[in-house]
């Protein structure tokens, strides 16, 4: 009989590719002794992240991704070797994770950077929360926030949507993000922007996370 080819499970896709650096990266920072902790060569990641499955253009594309998106710090640093009579500088780059993937991995601090409101004590006001990924919202609606984060994702991964619809959309979303800061969000704007959003809120794979939202805007907003 002829043999059967065996299905190989599917490849972790990137963005779970970038959960697994970051968690590593983290778990090197929190171990680490060093003045500058965590800090590793790319041949360090790729080692040991290799040994955990990934390939290793899975791991370089996905630090390079976290480097841009300042997940990760990438750090160089200079030191002489002698090749003859004169010493010649050389380089050596090292990648550690940031404080943004720190907050990320670890979870929310009051310590934490909050840049769309630096120079903001945003601690000192009782009605906000700062939730993950330095976000900050009244506490009446964190969970609009959330289900508004839901259908953002939902919305990207949606295959029926192109690049253009997808960035309306997220406008969209961050319109009402924008107000629920207040402790009154202006009610004209929030229905504007989730109007523009119920085009896209029959879709497969949309219409769960958009009925959570609109069921929260029904009890919170009236519409």
């Amino acid at each position: 009989m002829p043999r059967t080819r065996e299905n190989k499970p599917p490849r972790p896709t990137d963005e779970q590719v970038r959960e697994r650096i970051l968690i590593f990266m983290y778990g090197k920072y929190i171990k680490s002794r060093a003045v500058n902790p965590g800090r590793l060569k790319i041949s360090q990641i790729k080692k040991e992240l290799k040994a955990q499955g990934l390939t290793e253009q899975e791991i370089v594309r996905n630090v390079d991704y976290l480097v841009q998106t300042k997940w990760i710090v990438r750090e160089e640093e200079n030191y002489p070797i002698m090749t003859g009579i004169q010493p010649v500088m050389a380089s050596q780059q090292y990648f550690k994770i940031s404080h943004k993937g720190v907050e990320y991995t670890a979870g929310p601090s009051k310590f934490q950077m909050i840049e769309r409101y630096e120079g903001i004590n945003v601690n000192a006001v009782s009605s906000v929360v700062v939730i993950g990924g330095n976000n900050v919202v009244n506490a009446s609606y964190t969970d609009l926030y959330s289900a508004l984060g839901t259908l953002s994702d939902s919305i990207k991964a949606n295959d029926k949507l192109d690049d253009v619809k997808k960035l309306e959309c997220q406008a969209d979303i961050e319109t009402i993000k924008s107000q629920l800061v207040k402790a009154q969000p202006d009610p004209t704007i929030v229905q504007r922007a989730w109007g523009g959003l119920k085009a896209v809120a029959t879709l497969e794979g949309v219409v769960g996370a958009a009925t959570r939202v609109g069921g929260l805007l029904l009890a919170l907003f009236g519409f």
